[in-house]
């Protein structure tokens, strides 16, 4: 459907009024996201003011079509962008976007998420109290329009969410809706005429083109849409108390969650990171009750327990899974790793250029983790080096996040090491200092494939054991949670097995 719209040349201009009024309302400086950014024509209009402005929406093409242009936007669900990006931001605005919302609380709630205490919420929407109230029009109907909005639909939001009404700013009758306000509104005028309806309706739609047309009406008559600025008032994203709360989904567990968790799942780490997160140690005995979850998610934990331990792990994500829960593993791939080091020595041998850089990466990766006396180990000192031999293979197999550490590794001029031999200067250790590494966790207890894992989930009593990407789950739409892929889409860990099982439901027990 909006494919279609989009091939009309009116329904995408590339200015609106909303954007000029926003722009006025926003002080210099701010740091600025739109929602709902499409292919960013506010983007465009905002960078000639701002510095600072970002976009986002849910539309791949769209985003594509952004940053082709040399836009900062990004792919990703506006409550997973949130979680990442809380009170990082002076403004927010959506333009033509709570309409379309079948639950703008949620939304608002998401939003308000990202904006600093006292920052800015811009919405244009389509004012329910201008000529559009005598419309019968498909477009503001669902799918297209769930929701009508009026001032008072924006004076309400303040008893329900931490906000104040600033401003609002109604739109002047333009020439391009002057055509829809004559014909709608000299429809309604003469509704009830039975005898010359037809002759005066169209007498008066003449009467208000041509008024319209030498600019009077704009003086006395609102257009489509209305401009509003809310201010956040609390530091709090927690709607007001006598709001009706929304329901919070605690039938997701997230096992060993480390940075990686969503507000919508009960989180678990042995050191949590954030208040959102449970402390909780995997091999000690779990407090959660019998079939507790729908679904347990942990990704790169397994290898760190001690192989000895981790039927009995399993035994407990069965035990606090309801029938037909779904478990869900990531693990480094053990056999993926192997093939690309045997692929990389056989690249050697027919000498291959860059193939020895990429081998002694790859020969890291299977055993420095399991290795390692340490914290980095021999890995760090490789990223220490400056600049970094074949940086894109290590980023391809470590994923986009190893970015940051092997930047932040190699600026520090005292950690720089011999990039041809990475085994260089590393200090030795006591023998007590090594046990006590050993305890902290970090290094790899066991390695994982495919076939290994499946049998350990059957012999725990899983069934329906397949194997998945970073994208695909039983549970339906996984992918919005944002913990295998990161808010550009991109794979956290490439170097991953994806395993999911089911644990039987109560009919088949």
């Amino acid at each position: 459907m909006y494919e279609s719209l989009g091939q009309l040349p009116w329904y995408y201009p590339k200015e609106k009024w909303e954007y000029f009024q926003a722009l006025d309302a926003i002080p210099a400086g701010s740091r600025i996201i739109e929602v709902g950014c499409g292919s960013g024509d506010f983007l465009e209009l905002a960078s000639t003011r701002h510095s600072q402005i970002y976009g986002l929406d849910i539309n791949p093409r769209a985003i594509s079509s952004a940053k082709a242009k040399g836009l900062n936007a990004h792919c990703a669900q506006l409550g997973a962008y949130g979680d990442q990006q809380a009170s990082q931001f002076d403004v927010l605005c959506a333009f033509q976007l709570l309409e379309h919302l079948p639950n703008p609380l949620d939304f608002l709630e998401d939003a308000l998420r990202l904006v600093r205490p006292n920052g800015m919420l811009i919405f244009a929407t389509p004012n329910a109290d201008s000529f559009l109230r005598y419309q019968y029009t498909l477009l503001d109907m669902p799918p297209h329009h769930m929701l009508q909005w009026n001032a008072e639909s924006y004076r309400y939001l303040s008893k329900v969410l931490p906000v104040h009404l600033q401003a609002i700013s109604y739109e002047p009758l333009s020439s391009t809706h002057l055509p829809h306000f004559a014909r709608s509104t000299s429809k309604y005028l003469f509704r009830n005429w039975a005898i010359g309806n037809s002759t005066l309706t169209k007498l008066s739609e003449h009467v208000l083109n041509y008024v319209g047309r030498i600019g009077w009406l704009a003086h006395f008559v609102h257009g489509q849409s209305m401009l509003v600025v809310l201010r956040k008032t609390a530091a709090s994203h927690e709607r007001a108390p006598n709001a009706i709360q929304r329901k919070s989904s605690a039938t997701f567990a997230n096992l060993g969650c480390g940075d990686t968790w969503h507000p919508d799942w009960r989180n678990f780490d042995l050191v949590p990171t954030h208040p959102s997160i449970e402390a909780m140690n995997l091999l000690a005995d779990w407090d959660i009750p019998d079939n507790s979850f729908q679904m347990i998610y942990s990704s790169h934990v397994l290898e760190h327990l001690p192989r000895a331990k981790v039927q009995l792990f399993l035994q407990n994500c069965w035990r606090v899974l309801q029938p037909g829960g779904i478990l869900r593993i990531v693990v480094p791939d053990l056999e993926g790793i192997c093939r690309e080091y045997i692929a990389q020595i056989e690249a050697v041998r027919n000498q291959v250029p860059d193939s020895q850089e990429k081998l002694r990466w790859i020969t890291l990766e299977l055993l420095d983790q399991l290795t390692r006396t340490r914290s980095g180990g021999f890995m760090s000192n490789l990223w220490a080096t400056h600049p970094l031999p074949e940086k894109d293979y290590i980023v391809s197999r470590f994923g986009e996040g190893a970015k940051y550490w092997i930047d932040k590794l190699s600026s520090d001029q005292s950690r720089i090491f011999n990039a041809q031999d990475p085994f260089e200067n590393m200090p030795e250790t006591s023998e007590q200092h090594e046990v006590d590494f050993r305890r902290r966790g970090e290094i790899h207890r066991w390695m994982y494939d495919e076939v290994s894992l499946t049998n350990l989930l059957h012999k725990s009593g899983f069934t329906d054991i397949r194997k998945a990407d970073e994208v695909s789950s039983y549970l339906p739409d996984f992918r919005r949670f944002l913990l295998d892929t990161d808010i550009n889409g991109m794979i956290r860990k490439p170097d991953s097995l994806f395993l999911e099982a089911r644990k039987p439901a109560a009919n088949s027990l």
